[in-house]
Order: C-alpha cells, then structure tokens, then sequence
C-alpha cells in the first residue's frame, strides 16, 4: 500500500534563515541474496518537501517504472510530495508519460499523465495560497533506462 512509500533517497529543504534548499541524499544498502526487501529499496524513492512558504523547487531525472526495485542508477523511480495532509501524491515515468496520482488510503486517482513540455499545477498546495508546479522538460526514451527530466516549483 501507500503506507509503505516512505523510504527517501533525497530530501530537498529550505531553511527558515532563507538560504538556498540542499539536498541530503543517502546510499542504497546492499540486501544480502536470499533478504527480500519488505519496502522499496531506499533509491528508488525520492521525497520532497516543499515546506509551506515557496520558493522551493526539485530537479532531475525520474527513471522508468519498469526498473523498480532493480535500479543501478542514481536516479529515483518514484518522487513523493509531502503533502502535510491524509493525501500522499506521487510522481513517475510510465513508458512515456509522467503520472501524478493522489492518493488517500484504498482511493487513488491520477491527477495527470503529462509529456515533454507540459506541466501540471496544483493550487493552493499545502493550504499555503501558493501554487505547486510540476513540469516535463524531457523524456528520453531512448536511453537505457528511459528517463523523464521534471521540474517542481513551489510558489
């Protein structure tokens, strides 16, 4: 379920001295071979939390669904929004397009199917009176694995 979604490979923060966000990033273990993981490996899941004043963002390369729990990059396959509320929404590359699903216990529902060049906004992120934006500048289907160069920016 959802629920299980919560490992991080990196967090992007800003600070309330209104520095520039960092991101923290962590190493994947290395299960031994007969260990089955009971949740995603920690670098397939990136978190991002926004905060709730804006001027935050998150760049890079999401990696293709297909890859999940067998991925050799530095990259992530999932890209989690911290939501600060019962929804916890998602973001990852499925062939060709980037999906965004929310989702709330048992109840999803895909909130946008987005390709190169397009972007995704959702008002009022976080009750902050600012917008979250989630924009497509690439997918690379040709690579090995397939990638999508997204963009958040909050406020």
């Amino acid at each position: 379920g959802a629920s299980s979604l919560t490992s991080s490979s990196t967090t992007v923060r800003k600070d309330d001295t209104g520095s520039k966000p960092t991101a923290a990033t962590t190493s994947r273990p290395t299960p031994r071979p007969t260990q089955r993981p009971t949740s995603p490996p920690v670098g397939d899941i990136a978190n991002f939390n926004s905060g709730i004043k804006g001027g935050t963002t998150w760049s890079g390369r999401i990696i293709d669904s297909s890859h999940y729990g067998n991925n050799q990059s530095n990259n992530p396959i999932i890209v989690k929004l911290v939501s600060g509320d019962a929804f916890d929404w998602y973001l990852w590359l499925n062939n060709s397009r980037v999906i965004i699903t929310k989702v709330k216990g048992n109840q999803r529902s895909v909130v946008g199917r987005l390709v190169a060049g397009q972007s995704e906004e959702i008002t009022n992120w976080r009750a902050s009176g600012l917008n979250l934006v989630i924009r497509v500048r690439q997918i690379n289907k040709n690579a090995n694995p397939k990638y999508a160069d997204v963009i958040i920016i909050f406020g």
